[in-house]
């Protein structure tokens, strides 16, 4: 073998050591704990007091909801909507017979929270219908007024008040009247602070609502 021969070979053999121990072993990847889920909490409901015949909209405040968490009321699952807070639910309830309920709250993670005695049904006749009440047509403004077991007047929009002669007396938190030219309104007393119904009066024609009382 050449010197030249034996110079190269011992060079090439030096190069392959070298870049052997220049080689990094691939970093491996930290482990982080993943932060436990909030733990779910009910703290309130409102209102806490609906009609029999339910629709009531109703708010449970709390901490630790998930998306796709449940309702129940005394075993009935009614569908809910989660606020991006994770702090609020919103749901109607459906009808039941009088009584006091027990409220339940469950996340898809199987993680549940309780509130006995959150809400009590109750006949529509219970509530005081006398007052004013507003609420949204399509972000039309509603107004209708009930005095002495009657609607007085109903307006919408830019429609003006309007009375319906005779009035339609409220027979079980529940009222409805449509005239001859087809104008008219239904609604449904179904808290102490909360009605729903629909309406067809210009500019609000065949809408669906909800008022809130203010009196």
């Amino acid at each position: 073998m050449s010197s030249r021969f034996l110079s190269l070979t011992i060079a090439a053999g030096i190069a392959v050591m070298a870049a052997g121990c220049g080689a990094r072993s691939p970093a491996r990847p930290s482990s982080v704990a993943a932060e436990p889920p909030a733990p779910i909490a009910v703290a309130g409901v409102s209102p806490a007091v609906g009609s029999t015949s339910g629709s009531t909209p109703v708010k449970i405040a709390g901490s630790g909801f998930q998306t796709g968490a449940i309702v129940t009321i005394d075993g009935l699952t009614i569908p809910a909507a989660v606020a991006n807070d994770r702090a609020t639910i919103r749901f109607r309830t459906p009808p039941h017979p009088a009584g006091v309920v027990e409220l339940i709250v469950t996340n898809p993670d199987g993680g549940e929270a309780k509130l006995a005695g959150a809400y009590v049904y109750v006949p529509p006749a219970s509530f005081d219908f006398d007052g004013e009440w507003a609420g949204a047509a399509a972000d039309l403004d509603l107004r209708f007024t009930v005095q002495d077991g009657a609607l007085v007047s109903v307006s919408c929009g830019a429609s003006g008040p309007i009375a319906f002669l005779p009035a339609p007396a409220i027979n079980e938190g529940a009222f409805s009247i449509v005239a001859a030219d087809g104008t008219g309104i239904s609604a449904r007393i179904v808290s102490a602070s909360d009605a729903v119904g629909t309406i067809n009066l210009a500019p609000c024609r065949s809408m669906n609502w909800t008022a809130k009382r203010l009196t």
